[in-house]
């Protein structure tokens, strides 16, 4: 049919105009956009939109007629800056300018709007409202009215699309998506005419959370200083941010907004904390490790003159009478002469010299000597005896020495060297050695009563990583001490952390330091060891951002990809392409792609390890709109639920372990239909769900499971599915692990 003659004179006179308008307005800044552009036709009775927008500008732009008079009735400008048309009369054909002023001058374009009564192709593009995950898939389709063949051409922005978007007859395909904002617009035509309608795509984000400055952060033990951390959570929905701390409740004076904010330190401050961020899509978390710095424990004596007195006294072990004894300790000379360096026995009160249990370790002439004794005299009669190790030891070195006695025979190896031994036989002696008094470290508090007359004076030097029978002793905090000060630099020769904690300086005072503790110990030397009985998380075992979960007096960790490992997230599992997914228990995979006309359609295969766990899931459980996939006592079943009513099918065959099964869903409104391997799913129970439009709706898709899978199934299910999924299609789509916006505990078989 050949256009009317007047329509054509008008777009003439028109494009005349747009462009004088334009050369007049030569200046233009290029960077600014119409959606649609150019010439725009329409039916009567037809809903427009104008989006004009600069990338380089935030400002709202204006709209004008060409003669600068008012909008046609009913024409007006949203607060967003588009130009909206409710339903087109013929008066409405004219040309329409935008324009956009900042301090550097204006930029204005034309679109030229044609009211044509001929044209009968009515284009109407769905989802009205699309809007997907950053780096989902979005689908478009073109509703086009009438009978004859059409072409129909998309444009993203005015332009051609990317390569990775695929057009197939009026569907289009929107892979990646990764920029919100964007319009897309359908441009049909037959023989009698042209229609055009536009979308415009949201994009919003799955939640992510980063500590700042710094994921680990020192603070120096009672210092006035202060150290703000920030949790910056980021998402669309904009996200919540909370802070705990791992295994205890933190102090709501260190929480201000998305900060803590530590002021003073103190030792309770110490600890992990956790920043939780969430918002509609799901939850992630990220961990700062707060030490506090401490200055060093170990202790120093100086006894080079004899004269003095410098020791210190520390609570033993409370041990009945034993023929076995070890003494595990470190030194550091700074003087060398005879000393004690050790002294344990049954009292001085009570006791004389021959009638004395004791265990001690001593330097005489250089070398290190250990003694020991079960009372000669006493009854029954015991032994006495000494090991002399052949080192000659030096000034500002470490020794570690272990000595042990072990019913009469003892032994001494000096920085793993060969032991030195005695050996003897004590038949009708008594071996036992009663150790009940204080542990002297040093010296004595009074030295005339020293039973070794060998080394009558105390030692001088630093002391290590004392323990006595097993048991370590706290040598920051004696019982009774004389001239006991503070010997060596923090972290010197890694003398202070314990149970294999490696010492780390304070980077802004060396005099300060901090301990890193190995799994299960805790504290500012690592002297402490976790409970069974306390929270398993407290431990902090989730590495690389991982979250831990309690159950009971185990955990289990949630793991971003790629992280792996049920444990600890310890482990790397990148997948590619062609990789098929393994679920186990507490897995999921996060897609994004959206609905169109209420239609739905899931395939995928499963290959199960146990028959209980969720395989899919879809909705707003905050709406009381959802729809899941989920093995149940051997059997599959699907349940669509939608404001306290629901529908559910359930398989006609029983699910076993090792074998691959094809599931196929359906579904167009409230309809629904599930086929497993070709067999139709039996319509368990059946609900009135009420209008087609409360059926379920989503832009995203969980695989495999879901977060908190027990609230979204009102407790039918407390896992996830464990086994394979592979051959998965969404809407039509393959979608493969590298298409996941998200995804936790995945791995590889």
């Amino acid at each position: 049919m050949r256009k009317p003659f007047s329509i054509l004179l008008l777009v003439a006179y028109l494009a005349i105009l747009a462009m004088s308008f334009y050369q007049a307005n030569s200046a233009a800044v290029p960077s600014l956009k119409l959606v649609p552009s150019g010439i725009v036709y329409a039916r009567k009775g037809q809903r427009l939109e104008f989006a004009c927008f600069s990338e380089s500008s935030q400002n709202i732009p204006k709209w004008a007629t060409k003669s600068d008079t008012k909008f046609p009735s009913g024409v007006f400008q949203d607060q967003q800056g588009r130009l909206i048309f409710p339903a087109n009369t013929e008066c409405h054909s004219g040309i329409y300018t935008c324009q956009l002023s900042n301090q550097d001058g204006s930029v204005s374009k034309n679109v030229i709007l044609v009211i044509d009564l001929s044209k009968h192709v009515d284009v109407d593009v769905q989802p009205k409202s699309a809007k997907v995950l950053r780096g989902g898939t979005a689908i478009l389709f073109s509703n086009i009215n009438g009978t004859q063949s059409k072409e129909c051409e998309w444009t993203r922005m005015g332009a051609g699309l990317p390569y990775h978007h695929q057009t197939y007859g009026p569907f289009l395909i929107l892979r990646n998506v990764q920029k919100s904002g964007e319009y897309y617009t359908s441009t049909v035509s037959n023989n009698d005419g042209i229609g055009q309608d536009s979308v415009q795509l949201h994009v919003d984000d799955y939640p992510s959370a980063k500590i700042s400055p710094s994921n680990r952060i020192a603070l120096r033990l009672l210092k006035s200083e202060t150290k703000d951390v920030s949790c910056n959570g980021a998402g669309k929905p904009a996200p919540s941010v909370t802070w705990i701390k791992v295994g205890g409740s933190i102090d709501p004076s260190l929480v201000s907004g998305v900060s803590l904010k530590f002021r003073n330190p103190k030792q309770e401050m110490a600890g992990i904390y956790e920043c939780h961020v969430s918002n509609a899509y799901g939850n992630v978390s990220a961990r700062l490790q707060v030490d506090i710095a401490v200055t060093s424990i170990l202790p120093g004596f100086d006894n080079s003159n004899p004269n003095n007195a410098a020791y210190g006294a520390f609570i033993g072990s409370a041990l009945r009478p034993s023929d076995n004894h070890e003494i595990n300790i470190k030194i550091k000379p700074t003087k060398v002469h005879d000393g004690l360096i050790i002294f344990q026995s049954n009292g001085f009160a009570e006791n004389t010299p021959s009638t004395m249990h004791y265990i001690s370790l001593g330097v005489k002439d250089r070398h290190i000597t250990f003694y020991y004794s079960s009372g000669p005299q006493s009854s029954p009669a015991g032994i006495s005896g000494k090991v002399v190790y052949p080192l000659i030891i030096q000034e500002g070195k470490w020794y570690h020495i272990v000595a042990k006695y072990e019913r009469g025979w003892s032994s001494v190896v000096v920085n793993g060297g060969t032991p030195a031994f005695t050996f003897g036989s004590f038949l009708g002696k008594s071996t036992t050695i009663d150790l009940s008094s204080w542990i002297f470290l040093a010296g004595l508090s009074d030295l005339s009563q020293n039973p070794l007359f060998e080394v009558p004076y105390g030692f001088s030097g630093c002391i290590s990583q004392l323990s006595f029978n097993n048991k370590q002793i706290d040598l920051s905090k004696p019982v009774e001490s004389h001239q006991m000060d503070k010997c060596g630099a923090a972290c010197e020769g890694d003398q202070v952390c314990r149970n294999g904690g490696t010492c780390q300086k304070f980077a802004q005072d060396e005099s300060y330091f901090t301990c890193r503790c190995r799994d299960k110990y805790y504290g500012n030397y690592c002297e402490k060891m976790y409970s069974a009985t306390i929270n398993p998380c407290s431990r902090s075992p989730c590495l690389n951002n991982g979250r831990c979960i309690a159950n009971g007096k185990q955990h289990y960790c949630l793991c971003p990809m790629p992280y792996y490992g049920l444990s600890d997230c310890g482990e790397v599992k990148q997948l590619n392409d062609n990789d098929i997914p393994y679920f186990q228990k507490y897995s999921y995979l996060l897609y994004s792609v959206n609905i169109i006309n209420e239609y739905q359609q899931i395939q995928f295969e499963f290959n199960a390890l146990n028959l209980e766990g969720a395989l899919y899931w879809i909705g707003q459980k905050s709406e009381g709109k959802y729809l899941y996939i989920a093995l149940i006592k051997s059997r599959l079943e699907l349940r669509l639920h939608v404001n306290g009513r629901e529908n559910y099918l359930i398989s006609s065959q029983n699910i076993v372990t090792g074998k691959y099964y094809q599931v196929n869903v359906t579904r167009s409104y409230s309809s629904i239909k599930m086929f497993v391997d070709n067999f139709e799913a039996q319509l368990s129970k059946s609900s009135n769900l009420g209008p087609s439009r409360l059926a379920v709706n989503s832009n995203y898709a969980y695989i495999g499971g879901a977060p908190d899978i027990s609230a979204k199934t009102e407790n039918r299910l407390s896992s996830g599915f464990s086994g394979q999924i592979r051959n998965i299609q969404l809407q039509g789509i393959i979608f493969t692990p590298v298409d996941a916006i998200y995804g936790v505990n995945i791995g590889k078989r």
